[in-house]
């Protein structure tokens, strides 16, 4: 189906710019491949300008031959088939699933720009239990929204289930920032135990939809599934 000659990245990358997305990246660059980073962004992504920084680092380290770069507005998208119906998916659902549903809207770019670039797959960095759409369960309906348009989406998986709190990083992400450390593409007064990482856009609806709805509770995944098979019909008249 994809001519390697006519393809200008061998994967895409769903790029925030955050340390596992970034490692997801850096992961195919060092085994020689060439990469599109793919950045969606809508109206309650804040600073999505960030991104920007590691993708420029990146380049520069590696080269734009191998690294290349799209961002994407995903807004009308996202009001329509996220935000609009909340009411509706939250008394069918027992959820509204906003997270869910954004993660979706950028796959859908996703396996439209590999279409339109002859790109094969797409990728990005899955660290399991962390939200709702890292899942295994939730992972494989995106293997599948993927592979009806022959494609394949292979998440890498940066580090193993363990989230990070406000005041601690997880040591499987201090392990990737030590890494990026290593090739300088993180500067030593952006890392440490205690020092967030900078670069990743902050969603405000994102976070007030997680306090309400979204515990990463187990039991919440049948819900969830239900919710992204509901909305995968309506994103094909986007592709």
């Amino acid at each position: 189906m994809f001519s390697k000659s006519s393809r200008k990245a061998d994967c895409a990358v769903l790029f925030s710019g955050g340390v596992d997305s970034t490692i997801a990246a850096l992961n195919l660059i060092q085994k020689g491949k060439r990469v599109l980073l793919v950045t969606c962004h809508h109206d309650f992504l804040l600073n999505t300008s960030r991104s920007r920084i590691m993708e420029k680092r990146l380049a520069q380290r590696f080269g734009q031959e191998r690294v290349s770069y799209r961002s994407v507005n995903v807004t009308r998208m996202f009001r329509e088939v996220v935000l609009r119906p909340t009411l509706k998916d939250l008394l069918i659902h027992g959820g509204t699933f906003h997270c869910l549903g954004c993660k979706l809207c950028m796959h859908t770019v996703a396996i439209k720009i590999c279409m339109e670039e002859n790109i094969p797959c797409c990728t990005d960095g899955n660290v399991p239990g962390a939200t709702y759409d890292q899942e295994p369960e939730i992972v494989d309906r995106f293997t599948e929204f993927y592979k009806d348009f022959g494609l394949k989406y292979i998440p890498f998986v940066v580090r193993e289930r363990g989230l990070s709190n406000l005041f601690w990083e997880h040591e499987g992400r201090l392990e990737q920032k030590r890494r990026m450390l290593e090739i300088k593409i993180l500067h030593p007064e952006e890392s440490g135990p205690t020092k967030k990482y900078h670069f990743q856009p902050f969603c405000l609806n994102g976070q007030v939809n997680k306090l309400l709805n979204e515990s990463f509770r187990k039991a919440d995944i049948e819900k969830a599934d239900g919710y992204l098979q509901a909305k995968r019909p309506l994103l094909l008249d986007y592709i």
